[in-house]
């Protein structure tokens, strides 16, 4: 949920979650009690009552973590959200796909909508290499280990990043942001000691 909300800001459609058309973030940060779309209340902030069933963070911890992930940077990986109609199939490269600022960024073809952003402009000063390089980016974006890892910790909601940055994200929201492997944890062989 935070990963999509941040979309709009990451394409430089929009400068801030508050500025982000057409996100459950926005609504939440405008609307806090009256949710313009159906979406999942959060939960109360103490001594606020209960609506029903809500996610398990209050509004200003989930309001810390879109701030917190916004912030983080995978230095070297980009152009995955320019690849994901590629990952379901809806196309074989990315710049087939009509909505993806990959066809400005990696064609230079004509798209009012998408703003140069300045990791874009920082490729190259001439504009045919900056190209060029974005297309190499997006042809060595992810490997299918990192991405793999980075869907684990998204099923399990979890924070993706380093040690510091889940301790982090845990000290703001309370809540563990760790992964764990799926499954119990394996039982100490006999003779091991517990303690």
């Amino acid at each position: 949920m935070v990963y999509v909300d941040l979309n709009p800001i990451r394409a430089a459609m929009a400068q801030t979650p508050e500025e982000s058309d057409f996100t459950s973030v926005q609504d939440r940060i405008r609307r806090p009690g009256r949710l313009a779309v159906p979406l999942v209340p959060l939960a109360p902030a103490e001594g606020e009552e209960s609506p029903g069933a809500t996610l398990p963070i209050e509004r200003e911890s989930y309001l810390e973590l879109v701030e917190w992930t916004g912030r983080a940077v995978v230095h070297g990986k980009h152009g995955s959200i320019e690849l994901n109609p590629v990952r379901a199939r809806m196309v074989n490269q990315a710049t087939q796909f009509l909505w993806s600022s990959a066809r400005r960024n990696a064609l230079g073809q004509a798209d009012s909508v998408v703003t140069p952003h300045a990791t874009y402009l920082a490729l190259s000063d001439d504009a045919s290499n900056r190209r060029s390089s974005y297309l190499a980016m997006l042809e060595e974006s992810i490997r299918p280990d990192e991405l793999t890892t980075i869907r684990e910790h998204t099923r399990q909601g979890k924070a993706l990043g380093s040690r510091r940055f889940q301790e982090q994200v845990e000290e703001l929201t309370g809540r563990s942001a760790t992964y764990r492997q799926p499954g119990r944890p394996r039982r100490a062989s006999r003779g091991q000691n517990l303690h």
